[in-house]
């Protein structure tokens, strides 16, 4: 007997009972430690309403004991009950009544449930977690599909773009011998029957067109190959400054007569090909030298500085930005309407019909594109035409000799 009550005692569970009056009759160790009180100030003294919170007696006189009383037995009933220093203990009890409707005594098991709603808490960010999870997986599996049909359409992209490349390659062997050996010896044969009939013979100036068109022909085909072998251009990029690109350029460039104004860009480099950068700029004197006023001395002003650009251009709502050349060339020669500014870019638009072939300047862009820069252009007929062109800095500083000045 003495065993079972120290079991009773000391159970970490919640054991009392009371009888059919509501006084406690039996309580153990544990709830009475949880309440705070002793044994002899509860049994057979207060009773079951005593230890219970106000509203939690209400609920338990006109709900559960009646309900206990019908019933003989409850399970999961859930109950504050209040610690002699007024603290809350809530308990979860399960109750078996043991006698007859008149006489009957209540026996209560149960447990502490403080942490229920810690607990509750935690099971619910648990689930709140699992379905989150659950989300991803499936947002992940859907992410993988469209990944996987992006690599289907990324590698039928990839074999047109193959396919493109071939074709161009095939294009650029044609005009480099298949067209260009025809028209030489197109060109040669009419020179030596020109030379047969004689200059005074009226077919001659004919002939003379002839080769006149034909020369016109191949010269198309040269500079069609120069500008398609772009494409297949591989950078031999050095650091170097603008103003030896310019220099150079000038040494090749027909400029007698010509008033060149440059300044700045002495010591910031590019890492760009020196020579596709100085056959550009030759493009750039050319251009100026064709487009000359006849009644004025050609004027052309070239100068540079360092900015600060956006390296996001087709890119909505992103910035990044890095140190970029601006290279400002200017020149006073015939100019053209403003509404002509980005045609003049494009591949055989020629604002003047009987001047140049109209690969030149769409020959420049490129060049500036493969270096990841860009050109604008700003005109005003019979005035003079300004172009804008920005080109990534590079990260080391090139000392070279001032190059501000005036050439002739």
């Amino acid at each position: 007997m003495e065993n079972w009550q120290n079991i009773y005692n000391l159970s970490p569970g919640y054991l009392f009972s009371f009888n059919n009056s509501g006084i406690l009759t039996r309580i153990n160790s544990t709830l009475l430690a949880a309440l705070g009180r002793e044994h002899d100030e509860v049994v057979n003294k207060l009773k079951i309403e005593e230890l219970l919170t106000p509203g939690t007696r209400i609920f338990f006189q006109t709900h559960l004991f009646p309900l206990i009383k019908m019933q003989g037995s409850a399970k999961e009933l859930f109950l504050t009950l209040r610690a002699k220093d007024g603290s809350r203990v809530p308990a979860l009890l399960n109750v078996l009544v043991e006698g007859n409707d008149e006489i009957f005594e209540v026996h209560c098991a149960g447990m502490e449930i403080s942490n229920r709603n810690q607990f509750e808490k935690e099971l619910f960010e648990a689930k709140t977690i699992a379905e989150k999870a659950l989300q991803e997986n499936e947002e992940l599996a859907r992410l993988k599909k469209e990944l996987e049909q992006h690599h289907h359409l990324l590698e039928k992209q990839l074999r047109e773009v193959s396919r493109f490349n071939y074709e161009h390659h095939q294009i650029s062997k044609v005009l480099s011998h298949d067209l260009q050996e025809p028209l030489r010896k197109i060109n040669m044969f009419i020179s030596l029957i020109a030379l047969q009939v004689g200059e005074g013979s009226p077919i001659y100036h004919n002939f003379a067109k002839i080769k006149k068109f034909t020369s016109r022909v191949r010269n198309l085909i040269t500079s069609m190959q120069r500008f398609n072998s772009l494409d297949y251009e591989e950078l031999n990029q050095t650091y170097v400054t603008i103003n030896n690109i310019v220099r150079n350029a000038q040494q090749n460039a027909a400029l007698n007569g010509t008033k060149l104004i440059f300044t700045g860009g002495d010591a910031i480099a590019l890492h760009g090909d020196a020579p596709l950068l100085t056959s550009m700029f030759e493009e750039f004197f050319n251009n100026s030298v064709k487009f000359r006023q006849p009644e004025r001395p050609l004027e052309i002003t070239i100068i540079a500085d360092l900015v600060l650009n956006n390296i996001f251009k087709h890119t909505e709502n992103r910035y990044k930005y890095e140190s970029f050349l601006r290279v400002r060339y200017s020149d006073n020669g015939s100019g053209f309407n403003k509404d002509y500014s980005k045609q003049i870019f494009e591949l055989f638009k020629k604002l003047h019909p009987n001047d140049g072939l109209g690969i030149g300047l769409p020959y420049c862009k490129k060049i500036i594109e493969l270096h990841n820069g860009s050109i604008t252009v700003n005109s005003v007929e019979g005035r003079g035409t300004a172009f804008t062109i920005l080109l990534p800095a590079a990260a080391v500083q090139v000392p070279a000799p001032s190059s501000a000045g005036v050439y002739s």
